[in-house]
């Protein structure tokens, strides 16, 4: 359990196929297109605007077979944040027993699950988005997920303020009390985090 603490104080057209005019039965002539247009599918997603160049397909995302850079460690590895690291106003924390490489890796490899209507992939029970470096590279990010942790801005900050303090949650709490946007949820959401962080001492 998780020790928590009030402010204040105590602790407190799917799957349908094509059918003719005549029972649901292809006559010759919608069969040879069928497998025309099948094959056409099979090569490209269609021609638009391009010249009539061929768009291939991505099924696995902009990320597959390409070369990743792997999440920012100071800012979203629980263990290596720093008091010093920037609180933005929204931060993933991921625990220290998540393997991101293998994560990244599988990404890379074609094999997690692109997502197209929230742009991220979902792997191993998380959930990356990539962004553009300016180079050849892409660099990902956690959203979500398994080991997770999603805060915002003065989430973190409580966080980064049980770092500094060793561990030692009450110090922490007495420097950060009198704060009246430090209400019990957002203590208990930093604090539900740093139950993961090396220096936690229950």
């Amino acid at each position: 359990m998780v020790r928590t603490r009030k402010p204040g104080g105590g602790d407190g057209d799917s799957g349908g196929g094509r059918k003719g005019g005549h029972g649901g039965v292809l006559s010759n002539t919608a069969e040879a297109q069928a497998r025309a247009e099948a094959e056409v599918d099979a090569l490209s997603v269609g021609r638009g605007n391009s010249g009539g160049r061929a768009i291939s397909r991505a099924p696995k995302g902009p990320a597959a077979h390409r070369e990743l850079l792997p999440p920012n460690m100071k800012r979203h590895d629980l263990n290596r944040i720093t008091p010093k690291t920037h609180a933005q106003k929204s931060n993933s924390v991921v625990q220290p027993d998540v393997d991101m490489d293998a994560d990244i890796e599988a990404i890379r490899r074609g094999e997690a699950n692109w997502n197209p209507d929230k742009h991220e992939y979902e792997v191993n029970g998380r959930t990356y988005k990539v962004e553009n470096t300016g180079s050849d590279s892409l660099r990902t990010y956690p959203t979500g997920g398994l080991g997770v942790h999603n805060l915002n801005q003065l989430e973190y900050r409580l966080l980064q303020s049980m770092i500094k303090n060793g561990g030692d949650t009450d110090a922490a709490w007495e420097q950060n009390r009198r704060n009246p946007n430090v209400t019990t949820e957002r203590w208990n959401a930093a604090l539900n985090a740093f139950s993961h962080h090396k220096s936690y001492k229950g």
